[in-house]
C-alpha cells in the first residue's frame, strides 16, 4: 500500500481543452483488409512509439512509407492493449484497442496490422463489450479477430458461431415498429463502422441511418389529429432521428476525417431534410476550406455528445460520438499543429486511448511557437496530469516514457522560468517525476532528479523526499543534512506538518546511528510542530494530518491511550472528506498491527468500510487480519467478508485478498506480482504469515524488506517498526 504521495497537482485542463473549442433483417458486409500489395510493418518499440505515432498523426498521406509505419504503430498499440488485459486492466486495455483502430482510416486496414498480439487484444475487447451489450462493437471485434487469425485456426469456427448467434439475436430483437427497428440497426451498424475501418461497414452504417431517418419522416407524415394514443418508444426514436440523425450520419465520415463525404452523404439522403444549417455550414467549411476552426467546432460538438452518454434518452450513441470526436480533433490538428486549441484536445484523446507519451511531443511545437507563460503553464499541467493518471494505473514504464518525451518542453520552460513564474515549474515537474520514481522503488533514478529540482527550487518537502532516499540507501549523514537544509528552506516556517514529518525522518536517521539522545530530541521537535499544526489547522484534512503525526508520536512514546485519542479525533472527521477517511483507515489499521489494539481497529474498520475505496479496504483488512492472528483472535468475520467482496476487476489487490483468505499460497502470490512494488508487498505478507506462524525466517525477511527500495509503502514502514521495536517515552509534554 502506497503512502499518500508527497506531490499532487490537481489537473482539470483536459475538460477545458475539449470543451473550450466549442463556439429488421439486414445485409451483412464482410470486413476486408484493403486488397493492396502486402507491406512490411516498420518495427516500432515502446521507446520509439511516441515519435513514430506523432509522425503518423502529422502525415495524412497514403504513401507506402506511411502505411508501413502506421502498421508498426498499430501493432505496438495492440501489443500494449494485450499487456493491459493480461495485467487485469480491461478498461485501459479496451481504450488502447480503440486507439489502435482509430489510427486506421477507412481503406487503410492491412492484414499486417493484425498480428498475434492484435488477435489476443481483440479477443479481450470482445469480451469487455459483449458483457455490456454493445452490439456493434461486439460484432466489430469478432469480425476483426477473425481476420487476425489464420483461416485454418480452430478458433475460426467458434468465432463464426458467435457472429451467427449475435446476428440471429439482433434479428430476433427487431420485431417492433419500423422506426424502432431502424433506430436499433442504425446504432449497431454505426458502432461497428467507427471501429472497423472498411468501406463496406461505413456504407452499411450510412444506409441504416438513412433508413431510420426515412422511417421517422414517414411516421411523422402519417400522424393525424385524433389518431389515438401513439407508442411512446416509437415517438422517442423518431424524435431522436430528427434531433441527431444527421449528426450521426456525418459522424460516421468524420471518424475518418472526411467532411467532404459527410456533406455528400447528407445531400443525397433524407438526412438533408433534418440537417441544421449550422452543422451543414461547418461541414462545408471543413471540407472546402480546410478550416481548423470548423474542425474544432465539430470535435467539440461530438465530444459534448459523448459526455452526455449517461442521459436516459441517448441522442448520439457514445461509440459513434467518440469516433467522430477523434477524427475531427485529428483533422483540426493536422491543419494547425502549433495551436493549443487543436493540439490540446488531441493530446487529451491520445492519453485517453492509451498513447500518453505522444502528449508532450504533440504539445512541444505549441510551446515552441508560442512561448507565453499561459501556454507553457497549460501544457505543463497537461503533462503532469497525464503522468499522474498513468501512475494511478500502476503503469510506471508509461510514466517514464511520458517524462522522457517531455525533454523539449522542460527545456523551453527552463529558458523562461527565471523571468516568469510557471505553475507547475520545471523544477516541480522534475520533483514529481522523482517522487514517482520513489513510489516505484527506483531510488537511484530519483536522487539526481531531486537534487536538480532542489538546486532550482529549494523546498522543505523536496529535501524531506531526498532525505528519505538517502536514509534508505544507508547515507544517514546525508539524510540528516538534507533534513537540516529542508528546515531552512524559505517555505518551512509555514508548514508545521511538513516540519514534523522532517523531524521524524531525522529521528529515523539518528535511530539508525544508535544516537538515542538526538533521536529523542527529534521526537520532541516533531511533537511541538504537530501541536502547532493542530492549532493552526483550518480544515478537516489539516486537522487529520496533524492527528496522524500525533498518533505516530504516541506509538513511539508507547502511549496507547494517546494513540487511541488521536484515532478518535480522526474518526470524527471521516464523513466530511474522502481523503480523511482514507488516511484514518490506513493509519489506524496499520498502526493497530503494531499496537495489537483489536478493539480500536475493529471499530475503525466498522465505521469506514462502507464508504472506503476497495483498495484501502483490502490493505486495512489484511493488517487487521494479521493483528488478529498475532494475538490468536480469529472470531471477527467482518474482515473475511470484506476480503471476499473484492473481485478480479480490482487487479493486484484481488490477489492479495485471496491470499488473506488463504485461497492461494506463497508461490502463487509471488507469481501474480508484476513489478517491484507488488513484489515487495507480496514478500511482506508472506513474511508476516511466517512470523505469525512462529517460523524463524519471517523476521529476517522483514528486515530485508525494511531496507529495500520500496520506501513509499506502508508495508516497508511496518517492517521497519516490527523489526526494531523500541519506546522513547515519556514525552516532554502531555500528548493531547
Amino acid at each position: 500500500m502506497r503512502i499518500v504521495t508527497r506531490i499532487l497537482l490537481p489537473i482539470t485542463v483536459g475538460a477545458a481543452l475539449l470543451a473550450g473549442a466549442a463556439c429488421g433483417s439486414t445485409p451483412r458486409p464482410q470486413p476486408t483488409a484493403a486488397s493492396t500489395p502486402s507491406i512490411v510493418a516498420t518495427p516500432v518499440s515502446n521507446d520509439h512509439f511516441g515519435a513514430a505515432l506523432v509522425q503518423v498523426l502529422s502525415d495524412g498521406s497514403t504513401s507506402a512509407e506511411r502505411h508501413a509505419l502506421l502498421a508498426g504503430v498499430v501493432r505496438r498499440q495492440f501489443a500494449r492493449a494485450e499487456e493491459r488485459f493480461a495485467a487485469g486492466q480491461p478498461d485501459r486495455a479496451l481504450a488502447a484497442v480503440k486507439g489502435a483502430l482509430y489510427l486506421v482510416r477507412v481503406g487503410e486496414l492491412r492484414l499486417e496490422m493484425l498480428d498475434p498480439s492484435a488477435a489476443k487484444a481483440l479477443a479481450g475487447a470482445h469480451d469487455a463489450v459483449a458483457q455490456r451489450g454493445i452490439e456493434g462493437a461486439t460484432l466489430a471485434f469478432l469480425r476483426l479477430r477473425a481476420q487476425s487469425l489464420p483461416a485454418t485456426d480452430p478458433q475460426q469456427a467458434r468465432i463464426r458461431a458467435h457472429i451467427e448467434a449475435l446476428e440471429a439475436w439482433m434479428k430476433d430483437t427487431r420485431q417492433k415498429s419500423a422506426v424502432e427497428n431502424a433506430s436499433a440497426d442504425a446504432r449497431a451498424f454505426g458502432e461497428l463502422a467507427v471501429l472497423e475501418p472498411s468501406l463496406e461497414a461505413l456504407e452499411q452504417a450510412r444506409a441504416m441511418t438513412d433508413r431510420w431517418i426515412s422511417a421517422s419522416l414517414d411516421f411523422n407524415a402519417s400522424f393525424r389529429p385524433g389518431m389515438g394514443r401513439l407508442n411512446r418508444d416509437q415517438m422517442v426514436e423518431a424524435s431522436r432521428a430528427f434531433r441527431a440523425g444527421a449528426i450521426i450520419m456525418a459522424g460516421l465520415y468524420l471518424r475518418h476525417g472526411d467532411a467532404k463525404s459527410a456533406t455528400a452523404a447528407l445531400e443525397r439522403t433524407e438526412a438533408r431534410k433534418i440537417t441544421s444549417p449550422e452543422l451543414f455550414e461547418r461541414l462545408q467549411t471543413a471540407a472546402s476550406l480546410n478550416d481548423p476552426g470548423a474542425w474544432r467546432d465539430l470535435a467539440a460538438l461530438y465530444s459534448k455528445a459523448a459526455s452526455e452518454a449517461d442521459e436516459e434518452e441517448l441522442t448520439v450513441p457514445p461509440e459513434i460520438a467518440e469516433g467522430a470526436t477523434w477524427g475531427a480533433a485529428l483533422a483540426a490538428y493536422r491543419f494547425a499543429p502549433t495551436q493549443l486549441e487543436t493540439a490540446g484536445p488531441l493530446s487529451m484523446l491520445l492519453a485517453a486511448y492509451g498513447m500518453p507519451e505522444a502528449v508532450p511531443l504533440v504539445l512541444a511545437p505549441v510551446a515552441r511557437d508560442n512561448p507565453k507563460p499561459e501556454i507553457l503553464n497549460t501544457v505543463l499541467r497537461v503533462v503532469a496530469g497525464v503522468m499522474m493518471q498513468e501512475d494511478e494505473s500502476r503503469d510506471y514504464p508509461s510514466v517514464q516514457r511520458v517524462f522522457a518525451a517531455s525533454h523539449e518542453l522542460l527545456a523551453l520552460a527552463d529558458a523562461v522560468h527565471s523571468s516568469t513564474q510557471l505553475d507547475p515549474s520545471p523544477a516541480r515537474l522534475r520533483s514529481m517525476m522523482a517522487s514517482l520514481h520513489v513510489r516505484n522503488g527506483a531510488l537511484a533514478a530519483a536522487r539526481p532528479m531531486f537534487e536538480q529540482s532542489l538546486r532550482e527550487e529549494p523546498s522543505l518537502v523536496g529535501y524531506s523526499s531526498l532525505a528519505a532516499v538517502l536514509l534508505q540507501t544507508g547515507d544517514t549523514a546525508g539524510a540528516l543534512e538534507a533534513v537540516h537544509q529542508g528546515l531552512r528552506a524559505p517555505n518551512a516556517r509555514e508548514l508545521p506538518t511538513a516540519r514534523a514529518e522532517a523531524h521524524l525522518l531525522a529521528f529515523q536517521a539518528h535511530r539508525a546511528q544508535g544516537a538515542r539522545h538526538e533521536a529523542q530530541q527529534d521526537l520532541a521537535h516533531a511533537l511541538q510542530d504537530a501541536l502547532d499544526a493542530r492549532a493552526q489547522a483550518r480544515g478537516d484534512l489539516g486537522h487529520a494530518s496533524a492527528d496522524r503525526i500525533l498518533a505516530r508520536l504516541a506509538y513511539h512514546y508507547g502511549d496507547l491511550k494517546a494513540w487511541q485519542r488521536a484515532v478518535d479525533r480522526m474518526l470524527e472527521r471521516v464523513n466530511l472528506d474522502a481523503r480523511v477517511l482514507s488516511m484514518t483507515l490506513i493509519e489506524a489499521t496499520s498502526m493497530g498491527l503494531l499496537n495489537h489494539d483489536l478493539r480500536t481497529v475493529h471499530r475503525v474498520l466498522d465505521e469506514t468500510i462502507a464508504a472506503a475505496d476497495p483498495q484501502d479496504v483490502v490493505y486495512a483488512s489484511l493488517w487487521v487480519l494479521l493483528a488478529e492472528r498475532a494475538v490468536g483472535d480469529n472470531h471477527d468475520d467482518a474482515v473475511k467478508r470484506a476480503l471476499s467482496a473484492i473481485d478480479a476487476s480490482h487487479g493486484w489487490v484481488y490477489h492479495l485478498a485471496r491470499y488473506g483468505l488463504e485461497e492461494i499460497g506463497d508461490d502463487a502470490l509471488r507469481k501474480k506480482a508484476k513489478n517491484l512494488v507488488e513484489r515487495a508487498e507480496a514478500e511482506f505478507y508472506i513474511a508476516m504469515r511466517k512470523r505469525v506462524a512462529g517460523e524463524s525466517t519471517g523476521d529476517e525477511e522483514l528486515r530485508n524488506l525494511a531496507g529495500g527500495p520500496a520506501i513509499d509503502l506502508v508495508e516497508t514502514h511496518l517492517a521497519r517498526e516490527l523489526t526494531q521495536p523500541q519506546t522513547w517515552g515519556p514525552p516532554p509534554k502531555p500528548l493531547p
